[in-house]
């Protein structure tokens, strides 16, 4: 990227009337986490023997076809997307949003809960679009109901 090009980026975050943040996958990489699918995808030990996919291991019909494996795969990531930290770049953007006369505001695919926890972000300012590993939600019924993991509410 040239000068220009960067002082002109420079310039647009500095005056903009507000920041919409928008983050995928690779926001989660610096902290240490893996990416869906790809170069960066997480790592569980397991998988490489049972010769499957990360992606695969993430759909949901394993909580009935293999509970167990299940939950052991998802204990696996909650632990990892809690007690890991969200890296400096959630600071910073933030820190950016923050002067502008509209603040920020996050919009995620991410399930790692990195976002609510990065200070003058919070739930208040963020929109997970898939949900979060801080927070379960039964399957088999419709009440909607959505509570936090013990752990979430600790790294909250």
């Amino acid at each position: 990227m040239d000068e220009r090009a960067l002082a002109r980026a420079a310039a647009a975050i500095r005056d903009c009337d507000a920041l919409l943040i928008c983050t995928g996958a690779g926001m989660g990489v610096d902290s240490g986490l893996g990416t869906f699918r790809g170069r960066n995808a997480g790592v569980w030990a397991p998988l490489k023997a049972m010769q499957m996919d990360f992606s695969e291991m993430s759909c949901p019909d394993w909580f009935e076809s293999d509970a167990r494996l299940a939950w052991a795969f998802w204990h696996f990531r909650h632990q990892a997307y809690t007690k890991g930290k969200p890296h400096a770049g959630y600071d910073l953007l933030a820190k950016w949003g923050a002067r502008s006369p509209h603040s920020v505001f996050s919009v995620t695919s991410n399930i790692d809960g990195h976002w609510p926890r990065t200070r003058g972000i919070g739930e208040e300012k963020t929109f997970e679009c898939h949900g979060a590993l801080t927070h379960l939600q039964r399957v088999d019924e419709d009440s909607g109901r959505v509570w936090p993991t013990e752990d979430a509410e600790i790294a909250a």
